[in-house]
């Protein structure tokens, strides 16, 4: 989904550190939170070295109006030792908030749609980890991963921040997915077999959650460092307002917003309800085998168009 995988080459670890430090120095001393990201796992050592991640920390550290830093990382890479390591760094003034993703609490929908390679049980460890050293978790949970249905992306969000409230992570982030070319969502997206979630379905998760996981949600997935063909929207009449407001509650924590957002009578709601309503689908696993089958068809039939193409320019020379 979020094709931060396609970087090839290496980055030596000085010309990291001096990204980290050129930009810790455009933050202004009025900024005292960051969140700073690698676009993978933090703790990593593949990614990011050991030497240069203490070397950017030491970067932050000495910033003294930096109060709270907030990484990524994969649950599998989370260490005892590596988050102890980066708190001492960072030292008593800064706290450490390390976000990972979860994407869904169903095993079925985190490792085999979503292809995440984590267990629950990985997860539940990573948290506890971060806890009993003193930073804190956050876990991130991905709306509308591929194949699922509206109605089944709204039941298996609730379930999966229902999970994370239970967990007592200090945030919860719904990231709304977006399409990216050269990923899996963007060819199902190009094939007519997947479209962003209703921004309708974000607001009723947000509002059905109990209210503890509402007071740790942040909502996100409309704004991209990285060029996106499609995002979560309902109709061009109200998606803007309907961001807008999703963003100032992310902003603010302010429950208002998403009740405003919520009362916004527009024509597109009852074409939303028209959808949820849908079930006459196949079971999930069916649906997963005739996208990816269509998919292969269309290489296939692109292949051979290519080579028809090729032998035809050989023929006429």
């Amino acid at each position: 989904m979020c094709d931060y995988g396609g970087f090839e080459g290496d980055i030596s670890e000085d010309i990291l550190v001096r990204q980290a430090a050129d930009l810790l120095d455009q933050w202004g001393e009025g900024e005292t939170e960051i969140n700073l990201s690698c676009l993978g796992s933090f703790f990593d050592d593949r990614e990011v070295s050991p030497k240069a991640r203490r070397e950017i920390l030491g970067e932050i550290a000495k910033r003294e109006h930096i109060q709270l830093l907030g990484v990524e990382s994969r649950a599998n890479d989370v260490s005892e030792a590596k988050v102890r390591e980066a708190l001492s760094i960072l030292g008593i003034g800064c706290c450490l908030e390390v976000g990972m993703g979860l994407e869904s609490v169903n095993d079925f929908v985190r490792n085999v749609c979503v292809n995440k390679g984590l267990p629950l049980r990985r997860f539940e460890r990573a948290v506890e980890t971060i806890g009993k050293c003193g930073a804190h978790a956050v876990g991130h949970v991905l709306f509308k991963p591929p194949f699922l249905t509206e109605a089944e992306t709204i039941s298996d969000a609730i379930a999966t921040i229902t999970y994370l409230d239970s967990l007592q992570v200090r945030r919860i982030v719904l990231m709304v997915a977006n399409v990216k070319h050269g990923t899996l969502l963007g060819e199902l997206y190009d094939h007519d077999f997947y479209r962003p979630p209703w921004l309708w379905s974000v607001l009723k998760t947000a509002m059905d959650i109990p209210r503890s996981a509402r007071d740790r949600l942040l909502i996100y997935g409309f704004r991209c460092g990285l060029p996106m063909t499609a995002t979560g929207h309902n109709c061009p009449k109200c998606s803007q307002t309907i961001i807008e407001l999703l963003e100032q509650f992310s902003g603010t924590g302010n429950h208002e917003h998403l009740y405003t957002a919520s009362h916004i009578d527009c024509p597109c709601k009852t074409q939303w309800r028209v959808e949820l309503d849908t079930d006459d689908l196949p079971p999930l696993p069916t649906r997963i085998l005739t996208s990816l089958d269509c998919i292969e068809a269309g290489y296939e039939r692109l292949s051979l168009r290519i080579s028809d193409d090729l032998s035809a320019q050989m023929d006429a020379r």
